[in-house]
């Protein structure tokens, strides 16, 4: 059976050379579907008076229009972070595609703008994202966010900026490395290394994962 294209969002210079290229092009696919219904929800969030905020008080609803906002530009981010490791030069995209500005005549922007539109979204989510979003570590959250523009700023060989903001993950956060058993796992065999895999949240008492990716595959 063909191999799933998410083995090779951490692999990307192994596409050609382990594939017939055509997870090479879902690859490409997969992370504009992303960025697209991304830059939807920012436009919308940002410019549609008529959206429910659910909340009582103003700042409640501004609170959770920036959070939404915030998780949006995550992922958008987090698209093209994929997509410069793995093509290099992309089409930089941060509006909503509509009928009045749809066209297919693309130009490739050099991967260092690419990473400056990264940074501004995931600083965005430093500072509109709580370390954890849902209370768990199932939502992109302030943790994730640092973890990756740190990455960008080191791409970028902006090490101080780098340091900076991973002296504040590391030091100033709730969390921390597991170094004793915990989670559903601990009274089976094992070590709390495989406590990690096995209890990945917080609510299992997990404080060492940043992010938990919650999916399936058939």
């Amino acid at each position: 059976s063909r191999i799933s294209t998410a083995r090779w969002f951490n692999w990307p210079n192994m596409i050609v050379q382990d594939t017939d290229g055509e997870v090479f092009s879902e690859t490409f696919s997969n992370m504009y579907t992303i960025i697209n219904v991304s830059n939807m929800i920012i436009n919308r969030a940002e410019n549609d008076p008529d959206v429910d905020w659910e909340a009582a008080t103003a700042e409640g609803r501004e609170a959770h229009r920036q959070s939404i906002i915030a998780q949006a530009r995550f992922f958008r981010a987090w698209a093209y972070r994929h997509l410069t490791y793995a093509y290099g030069d992309v089409p930089l995209s941060l509006d909503e595609i509509t009928g009045s500005n749809y066209r297919t005549n693309w130009n490739r922007d050099p991967v260092e703008k690419v990473r400056e539109a990264m940074i501004d979204d995931f600083r965005y989510c430093v500072e509109h994202l709580d370390w954890r979003t849902d209370g768990n570590n199932t939502k992109p959250n302030r943790a994730i966010a640092s973890h990756y523009l740190a990455e960008t700023y080191l791409a970028m060989s902006r090490y101080g900026e780098a340091v900076a903001v991973l002296r504040e993950l590391c030091e100033n956060s709730p969390y921390h490395l597991m170094t004793a058993r915990f989670g559903s796992n601990a009274a089976n065999p094992g070590n709390c290394f495989i406590d990690i895999f096995r209890s990945p949240l917080y609510t299992e008492g997990n404080y060492e994962v940043l992010y938990s990716f919650l999916n399936g595959e058939v």
